[in-house]
């Protein structure tokens, strides 16, 4: 199999890179056809992990040789939960899986990269588009998030995000930038001005590009993990009082544990538990229904300029 890698240094757009200069990369997740008018989808999720050249580069390196200890070319968490390919073999024993799986999260963890991610709850994103005459858009919602986190985050250094390619990945970031440059209750800085966004070439994708890999991961399980906890959001967090929100979703999961304990924060699935460790994840917000109808009552009903 073809193992040749592309490193995420050699896609920036600057000739001298500054010193503070930092590199993302972005990987989106939903299930099927990855269509927000699809009405078997859930939710959509995306993730995304910060470094610096050094650091990228060490991941880069280390992750080939994580995946080849395991003999396999690549990770694309979508093959891998196919019955036959080239994960079928590794499957064959849960103890391998978990083997594979935590020698990737370990490189994560060594890298030292910085994570983030964003879900928006479809159902409620409908309702809520639905009650106020808008059409927001699921993933430049997610986008946005996490665009603005960063920017918070790294403020005042050169931060490029490339985001994984599809047909109108273009459109979406001009939405998410027009949901940035609308935000009536702006920082006292400017995102835009030192965090870019723009689409990945297309000749690089999960088979052949590490750092999109790891991104998947994230946002495989950010969606996994929003996914199996829908009966929290759907039924219980309505009868929850705000501010209680948080502690109300921990007791849930505690109730749903054999042992009924917990370890805060890290109280979700089990592989999307050992990615937060990894590598901490500064912004987790999941836009629902609520939060979306109190942002919007911040932002006075304006999301475009």
């Amino acid at each position: 199999m073809d193992r040749e890698a592309f490193r995420l240094s050699d896609l920036s757009a600057l000739v001298q890179r500054p010193d503070n200069w930092l590199m993302a990369v972005l990987r989106g997740y939903c299930d099927n056809s990855g269509d927000q008018s699809d009405s078997s989808q859930k939710c959509v999720s995306i993730g995304v992990y910060v470094g610096t050249e050094e650091q990228w580069n060490y991941f880069e390196s280390h992750w080939d040789m994580a995946l080849r200890k395991f003999d396999l070319p690549y990770l694309h968490m979508k093959e891998f939960g196919e019955p036959s390919g080239i994960y079928s073999q590794l499957k064959k024993s849960p103890d391998d899986v978990a083997k594979f799986l935590s020698s990737l999260v370990k490189v994560i963890e060594d890298a030292k990269l910085t994570s983030f991610g964003a879900s928006v709850l479809l159902d409620g994103l409908d309702r809520f588009n639905n009650d106020n005459g808008l059409n927001l858009d699921a993933y430049a919602l997610s986008l946005y998030e996490c665009w603005g986190e960063i920017g918070f985050w790294f403020r005042d250094q050169v931060v490029e995000i490339f985001a994984d390619r599809f047909d109108d990945v273009n459109d979406k970031i001009a939405t998410a930038d027009q949901y940035l440059r609308s935000n009536v209750h702006r920082k006292n800085y400017d995102v835009l001005e030192y965090v870019s966004v723009s689409a990945l070439s297309r000749k690089l994708n999960a088979r052949n590009t590490p750092a999109i890999q790891a991104a998947d991961f994230l946002a495989w399980e950010l969606h996994r993990g929003l996914t199996n906890d829908e009966k929290w959001w759907r039924e219980i967090k309505p009868a929850v009082p705000k501010g209680f929100w948080r502690i109300g979703h921990m007791i849930w999961h505690a109730q749903k544990s054999k042992t009924k304990s917990i370890e805060f924060p890290f109280y979700e699935r089990k592989s999307l538990n050992a990615l937060r460790k990894a590598a901490p994840i500064d912004s987790t917000l999941v836009w629902d229904y609520d939060s979306l109808r109190e942002v919007n009552e911040i932002r006075g009903g304006v999301w475009s300029v």
